[in-house]
C-alpha cells in the first residue's frame, strides 16, 4: 500500500504490513497496546516560552504537571522579551536565580517523564554579550577610489566601515549591557581581505550586476533567472588577467605604493567586519551580537558561554531528559564572509578567490557567464560553511553530552534547506493559523512541513516536528477549530506536533496569564478549555505513534536543485491524485543506489522515480550519479537537457563531460522527458491509491 489514512482500523492494518524501523521488534499485539496507550515519544510537545524574566519555581512545577496530565510529552524552551511583552520580571537572565530555575525545570521534566528541548539562545538567535565583533556575523565591505596610472601611486586607501545599525528590541528605558556597548565602541571587527585594481574603461564603469544581495550569499532568495548579460554595456567587462592583486603593496596604515600602468584604474580595498546583527527578542541583559555562522569559533564561543554550563548543570538528565538543543528558523539575516573564507573557498572550489573579488562589488570579470559561475561558487560555499561550521559544529558539541539537535531548517540564510535539515536529528517545520474568520486559515511557511518531512524520510530521521498552529488570532481558537489543520500536517508527513505556544505562568493570581504578545494559541493551564483537551492530545498521540512506525512510502523523489540558497518556500512539485512524493537534496542523491528497480537512499527510503529539476546546468558529480542510476535500471525523469556545469572550477572540462553524459541520457531516452506523470504511471502499471 502506498497511502495511509487516519483511521484506527487502517492504522492497525498498516502496522502489520509496513516495514519496521531498523532495530524494532514490535509485535502486532504490542503495537495495538501502544496505540491504546501511546508512549511518551508519541505525545505532542509544546513551545514553552518564559516571558521577560517572569519566572517562578512554583509556576514551573504547575505548568509541567498540567502539561503532563493533559497528554503533552515534551517542552521546547525559549525565553523572549522586548518592548511589547509583559511587565518586567525579577529573574535576570543567567543570574543565579535564573540558573536555579532552569535546573529545576529540567529536574521536574525528569520527574514527570517529559523531554526538554533547549533553544540555542534567548530569543531566536545564537549569540549574546559574550560574542565580540570579531566573533560575530561578518560581511564583505570595501572602499574604492579611481586613480590615473602611468605613474607611482602613493596614497592612503580609506578603510570601509559597515553601517552601524544595532536593531536590538529593547524595552523603553532599557539598554544593552555595558560589556556589549564597550565592545561595539571599541571595534567593529574589521580585518583587511585584499587590495585589487581593475581598469576603468569608458562609460561602462557604472554598470553593476543586478540583485547582488541575492547573488552574493547575503540573502535567502535565489537570484532571478534573468539574462542580465544582454544589459552589460561595452567596457563594463574586466578581463580576468587584468585584475591586479595589490595586497602586498599596502602597509598596515593602509598606504599603497604602486607603479600603476597607464590608464585609469579603480582600486578596491576589501575587508570584512561585523554586520551588527543583534540577538532578539530577548532580555536586555542577554542582547548581544549574533555569532559568526561560517566559522566554528563563533558557535564554540557561544557554547562555552551559554550552552555548556546548562548542559553540565543538567547532570545525568542531559540526554534522557534534556534530549535536544534547538535552532529556530533563522531571522537574523545572512552573512557572506569570515576570516577563513578565502582558505575554505580554495579548499572547496579549487581556485583563488582574490582575483574574482571585484565581482562581489557588482563588477563583471571575465564575462557575465564567468561572473555568474563565480557567484554560484560563493553561495554554495556560504551554504556549506554554515551547515558544517555552525550547525554541524553545534551538533558535535551537543553530542559530547548525549544531546541531539533539532532545527527549523529554513529562514533568512543562504543554504540548501534540505541538506541543512538532514544534519539535524529532528527536522522541524511550521504552519500557521491565521485570519479573522471563525475557522483559522493557512498562513506562512506552509511548504515547510512537506520539505522537512521529506528530509526526515530521505536522511532516515524517525521524527518530523512542526511548530503547530502559530497564530495571531488571540483567544478565539479551540481544538474543534484547529483539528483539521493538524490532520493536514499529518498528511504532509509531520509526526510530532509542537503546539505554539505555552507561555510559562509564574503567578497564580494572573488570569488568563502571560502571553507571547498576540502570537500563539495559548496552550496553557489558564485557558478555559485546556483541562478538557486530553482527548484531543490522546488522538494526536495515537496518530503520531502510528505515523512514527515503519518507513514512509512514496512514488517520486523530486530533486529540487543544487547549490544555495534552496528555500522551502520555493520548493514545488505536484503528482496526480493518489500518488505521493518527497523532495530531496543533491547530497542525498549522490548517496543513492538502485535496488529492486527502485531509487534507494542511504537511509533505505526508496522511490519508483527520480525527478530532476528543469535546470540548464548540473554538476559533474550529479551527472555521473544520474548516469549510474539510469544504467542500473532506475527510472529518471528530466526537464531540459543540461548544457554544462555551474561554478568556475575546471568548467571547460566539466562542461564537456556533462554535455557528453547528458547526450547519452537525454538523447537515448534513458532520462524520460516529454511524458506527464499520469502517462508514465499508466505506462508502468502503477495505479493510484
Amino acid at each position: 500500500m502506498k497511502g495511509r489514512t487516519l483511521d484506527r482500523r487502517t492504522f492497525l492494518s498498516a502496522a502489520l504490513v509496513t516495514p519496521q524501523i531498523a532495530g524494532s521488534h514490535q509485535t502486532a499485539a504490542a503495537w495495538e497496546a501502544e496505540f491504546h496507550r501511546p508512549p511518551a515519544a508519541a505525545r505532542p510537545w509544546v513551545y514553552w516560552f518564559w516571558i521577560n524574566g517572569n519566572i517562578s519555581k512554583e509556576g514551573i512545577t504547575a505548568d509541567l504537571e498540567c502539561l503532563q496530565r493533559s497528554g503533552v510529552g515534551g517542552v521546547l524552551w525559549m525565553e523572549v522579551s522586548g518592548p511589547w511583552w509583559a511587565p518586567e520580571g525579577d529573574v535576570a537572565p543567567l543570574s543565579a536565580r535564573w540558573r536555579e530555575a532552569m535546573q529545576w525545570a529540567v529536574r521536574e521534566c525528569a520527574r514527570l517523564g517529559l523531554e526538554f528541548d533547549l533553544s540555542v539562545d534567548f530569543g531566536y538567535g545564537s549569540g549574546g554579550p559574550h560574542i565580540t565583533p570579531e566573533l560575530s556575523m561578518q560581511q564583505l565591505i570595501w572602499s574604492e577610489v579611481e586613480v590615473e596610472g602611468g605613474r607611482r601611486i602613493e596614497r592612503v586607501l580609506e578603510r570601509a566601515a559597515p553601517p552601524k545599525n544595532t536593531p536590538a528590541w529593547l524595552r523603553p528605558g532599557a539598554k544593552m549591557s555595558d560589556r556589549v556597548v564597550e565592545a561595539l565602541e571599541k571595534s567593529d571587527g574589521y580585518r583587511d581581505v585584499a587590495v585589487v585594481a581593475i581598469p576603468v574603461a569608458g562609460s561602462g564603469g557604472g554598470f553593476r550586476i543586478p540583485e547582488m544581495a541575492n547573488r552574493s550569499g547575503l540573502h535567502w532568495n535565489a537570484p532571478k533567472a534573468t539574462d542580465w548579460a544582454k544589459e552589460v554595456p561595452p567596457g563594463a567587462v574586466t578581463p580576468a588577467e587584468r585584475v591586479m592583486d595589490l595586497t602586498s603593496r599596502m602597509d598596515r596604515a593602509g598606504r599603497i605604493s604602486w607603479d600603476a600602468p597607464a590608464g585609469r584604474w579603480l582600486i578596491l580595498r576589501l575587508g570584512h567586519a561585523t554586520n551588527f546583527k543583534m540577538t532578539r527578542p530577548c532580555p536586555a541583559e542577554a542582547v548581544g551580537l549574533e555569532c559568526d555562522r561560517l566559522a566554528k569559533a563563533g558557535i564554540e564561543a557561544h557554547y562555552e558561554a551559554f550552552l555548556k554550563p546548562l548542559f553540565n548543570g543538567a547532570g545525568k538528565a542531559a540526554g534522557p531528559t534534556l534530549s535536544h538543543v534547538h535552532i529556530d528558523s533563522w531571522e537574523a539575516g545572512g552573512q557572506n564572509w569570515t576570516a577563513t573564507f578565502p582558505v575554505e573557498f580554495r579548499a572547496r572550489r579549487g581556485y583563488d578567490i582574490i582575483p574574482w573579488l571585484p565581482v562581489l562589488t557588482g563588477r563583471v570579470v571575465g564575462s557575465a557567464e564567468m561572473s555568474e559561475r563565480f557567484l554560484w561558487d560563493v553561495r554554495t560555499t556560504v551554504g556549506e560553511m554554515t551547515r558544517e561550521n555552525y550547525a554541524g559544529r553545534l551538533k558535535s558539541l551537543a553530542r559530547q553530552h548525549g544531546i541531539q539537535l533539532s532545527i527549523e531548517a529554513y529562514g533568512h540564510l543562504c543554504i540548501d534547506n534540505l541538506s541543512y535539515a538532514g544534519l539535524s536529528d529532528m527536522p522541524i517545520s511550521e504552519f500557521w493559523a491565521q485570519g479573522e474568520g471563525q475557522f483559522p486559515a493557512p498562513g506562512g511557511y506552509e511548504g515547510s512541513s512537506k520539505a522537512m518531512a521529506s528530509a526526515a524520510h530521505v536522511y532516515g530521521k524517525a521524527i518530523t516536528g512542526a511548530e503547530a498552529f502559530t497564530s495571531g488570532r488571540g483567544w478565539r481558537d479551540h481544538p474543534f477549530l484547529l483539528k483539521a489543520m493538524g490532520d493536514k500536517a499529518f498528511c504532509r508527513g509531520v509526526n510530532r506536533l509542537i503546539f505554539h505556544l505555552s507561555a510559562h505562568q509564574p503567578y497564580e493570581n494572573m488570569i488568563p496569564g502571560l502571553t507571547h504578545r498576540r502570537w500563539g494559541e495559548h496552550f496553557q493551564r489558564h485557558n478555559t478549555w485546556w483541562s478538557y483537551s486530553k482527548p484531543w492530545t490522546d488522538y494526536l498521540a495515537r496518530c503520531q505513534f502510528m505515523l512514527q512506525q515503519g518507513m514512509h512510502v512514496a512514488d517520486v523523489c523530486c530533486l529540487v536543485g543544487e547549490g544555495a540558497p534552496l528555500n522551502v518556500e520555493s520548493m514545488t512539485f505536484e503528482t496526480p491524485a493518489g500518488y505521493d512524493y518527497d523532495f530531496c537534496s543533491a547530497e542525498a542523491v549522490l548517496g543513492a543506489s538502485v535496488k529492486g528497480g527502485r531509487i534507494t537512499m542511504a537511509s533505505g527510503m526508496s522511490y519508483g522515480y527520480l525527478s530532476l529539476p528543469d535546470a540548464p546546468r548540473m554538476t559533474v558529480a550529479l551527472a555521473r550519479k544520474i548516469k549510474e542510476l539510469a544504467a542500473a535500471g532506475g527510472k529518471v525523469l528530466g526537464g531540459r537537457k543540461p548544457q554544462g556545469t555551474p561554478g568556475l572550477t575546471s568548467h571547460r572540462e566539466r562542461d564537456e563531460e556533462v554535455g557528453q553524459i547528458a547526450a547519452s541520457l537525454w538523447e537515448t531516452g534513458r532520462v524520460s522527458t516529454g511524458r506527464s506523470l499520469e502517462q508514465l504511471f499508466e505506462r508502468d502499471g502503477l495505479p493510484p491509491d
